[in-house]
C-alpha cells in the first residue's frame, strides 16, 4: 500500500467515526443540584488592638463583637491561631500546626489563652479567629519570657 493510499483509508477512516459521532444520540447534561447558599460571617476584632504589649508565655485573651452574627451560624465554632506579618509579604505565617485555642463558640465574643512562652520578641504578631472566614487583629507585639521590659497581660 502506498503512502497516498494509507493516507486516503486514514482520512475515511476518521470521515466514517466523524459520520457516526454526530449521529449518535446526544444526552442532556445532567440538572444542575441547587446548593444552600453558604452564610459567611466576619467578626469585628475588638481585642487585642494596636499598641497592645504582651508578654510570652502569659495569659490573654481575644475579644470580638456578637451582635451581627446570623441565626444560622449562631452555633458554630472557630479557632484562634497566632501568626505573624513579615514586612510588605502578605503572607500571615499562621501556626495552623498550633492553634491557641480551637472549639470557641461564636456567640461568646471573646476566649482566654496562654501565649505560646517560645516565641521571639516581635512586633507584627497578629491573632486570627478562624471559622467560616478569618478575621485578624491589629499588629501586636509579644516580648520574649526573659525581656525585662513593661507589658499588659490582659
Amino acid at each position: 500500500m502506498s503512502a497516498f493510499t494509507t493516507l486516503v483509508f486514514l482520512f475515511a477512516l476518521f470521515a466514517a467515526h466523524l459520520q457516526l459521532a454526530s449521529s449518535s444520540p446526544v444526552q442532556a447534561p445532567a440538572p444542575l443540584v441547587s446548593r444552600k447558599e453558604q452564610v459567611a460571617w466576619s467578626p469585628s476584632i475588638t481585642y487585642p488592638h494596636n499598641h497592645v504589649v504582651l508578654t510570652a508565655g502569659k495569659m490573654t485573651y481575644m475579644s470580638w463583637k456578637t451582635t451581627n452574627i446570623p441565626a444560622e451560624i449562631q452555633d458554630k465554632t472557630g479557632t484562634i491561631i497566632l501568626g505573624y506579618l513579615d514586612g510588605t509579604d502578605t503572607n500571615e505565617h499562621l501556626d495552623l500546626k498550633h492553634p491557641l485555642v480551637t472549639g470557641v463558640k461564636y456567640t461568646d465574643g471573646n476566649s482566654h489563652f496562654t501565649v505560646p512562652k517560645d516565641l521571639p520578641t516581635r512586633n507584627d504578631y497578629i491573632f486570627v479567629f478562624m471559622g467560616d472566614s478569618g478575621n485578624a487583629s491589629p499588629k501586636v507585639t509579644i516580648l520574649q519570657s526573659n525581656s525585662t521590659s513593661n507589658s499588659n497581660t490582659n
